[in-house]
């Protein structure tokens, strides 16, 4: 399911970034993710430079595929302007806080801010993810207040656990199918413009 059948014709490519604070637990979702849930990082390792992945997602009912370049970008003050730009140009973002650290969601408008600077004209396709939510009796920012930051950011939704690959794919899958439908309306638009 993740990978292109051999009769896809249309292939849409798309930068994605993740934003949150150090420790949040970016690399370890996006290398869950990357590696169909085969490794999962047991040791913390400070990214001081952007990490790029890049894996195929097939879009269910169509020959269509998208092709996510996942940035997982550092989240340390010190690095802010390295993340601010490798992050320009994204069409998806992922606001990534700990569920066990409050510090990680307060943060959040921090890394909102970024994201904002990411396009100037286009729309951007973003998520609200709360990551290590199998640590239930270490949860520090309660779901609803997470659901109701993202509800007020216009943003969807997700929580997670990369140790136990719990709703990961779901995240990234949201990402390729919000971009396809984009280019879908997109596509409809020149449609609808030269048929007037």
């Amino acid at each position: 399911m993740t990978t292109p059948a051999p009769s896809s014709r249309l292939c849409l490519r798309t930068k994605m970034v993740l934003l949150g604070d150090s420790g949040t637990g970016k690399s370890a979702l996006a290398q869950v993710f990357h590696s169909e849930g085969a490794s999962f990082p047991k040791v913390h390792m400070l990214n001081t430079t952007p990490e790029l992945l890049v894996k195929t997602v097939a879009i269910p009912d169509t020959d269509a595929s998208v092709e996510l370049f996942v940035t997982d970008l550092p989240g340390l003050e010190p690095f802010l302007d390295v993340t601010k730009r490798h992050a320009h140009g994204a069409s998806a973002f992922l606001l990534v806080f700990d569920s066990t650290n409050k510090d990680s969601f307060s943060g959040i408008g921090k890394w909102l801010k970024v994201a904002k600077t990411l396009r100037e004209s286009e729309p951007l396709i973003g998520c609200l993810v709360a990551t290590k939510c199998d640590l239930t009796k270490r949860r520090a920012v309660p779901a609803q207040q997470a659901q109701d930051v993202a509800r007020s950011l216009d943003l969807e939704y997700f929580e997670c656990s990369a140790a136990t690959n719990f709703e990961v794919d779901s995240i990234f899958y949201y990402i390729a199918n919000a971009t396809y439908e984009a280019y879908e309306e997109h596509i409809k638009g020149l449609v609808g413009d030269s048929a007037s």
